[in-house]
């Protein structure tokens, strides 16, 4: 009986050894299992902040080539105007002059 009592004890022991060992392993997974989703999350973050600068880069490129266009663009415009109105300015003047006076 003595005995018999030994081994259930033995077995129980080695049971609760067991189930450390496997509570253990456990835990350890689930260590590596958020420090592995830690890493994947800070990987990804980095890869959408690298894609973000890039984009933004790419963006305000794209905006200073708009802005130098327009800007050229009313240059033009500008030199056009100025231009006409040297060449066409006394006449306005004396256009607008007349129709003022009604002479």
């Amino acid at each position: 009986m003595d005995e018999m009592i030994s081994k259930i004890v033995e077995m129980d022991r080695q049971a609760r050894a067991l189930t450390e060992k496997a509570n253990a392993k456990k835990s350890q997974s689930e260590s590596k299992i958020e420090q592995s989703r830690k890493e994947l999350l800070e990987k990804r973050m980095n890869e959408a902040r690298e894609k973000l600068d890039a984009l933004r880069a790419e963006e305000e490129a794209l905006s200073e080539k708009r802005w130098q266009e327009f800007s050229r663009k009313s240059d033009k415009i500008v030199e056009k105007f100025e231009s006409s109105y040297k060449e066409k300015g006394d006449k306005w003047v004396d256009e607008i002059v007349s129709r003022v006076t009604g002479s």
